[in-house]
């Protein structure tokens, strides 16, 4: 058993609001003690890719992947197992609920 954190985007987030929760999420794994691995995206490099938040927990603190792109979606969502990365993707979810993301948690 463990947390599962769900969200969906109603209208796609632009850059530079996305840009600001890259930002912030990689604030939040500094700050963090739990173990991860962070992989942002950005499409400041003139790829055909769409920009993105990729976190997973290492080692036994891993569980599942979250994975935040800014286009709209009408739903997903990530098991964090309550393994200490979770506090990571709540901030993020919090922080990004700023911006046109709505969450929701089986989590207390």
């Amino acid at each position: 058993m463990g947390y599962t954190h769900y969200w969906r985007i109603e209208n796609e987030i632009d850059v530079y609001n996305f840009e600001k929760i890259q930002k912030q999420t990689a604030m939040f794994c500094m700050e963090s003690k739990a173990a991860v691995n962070l992989e942002i995206i950005s499409i400041g490099h003139k790829s055909a890719l769409t920009p993105s938040i990729k976190i997973e927990g290492l080692y036994d603190d891993g569980y599942e992947t979250f994975f935040l792109e800014p286009k709209a979606i009408s739903f997903s969502f990530c098991k964090t197992g309550e393994k200490a990365y979770d506090e990571i993707v709540v901030a993020v979810l919090i922080y990004a609920s700023h911006f046109g993301v709505e969450w929701w948690s089986d989590g207390g």
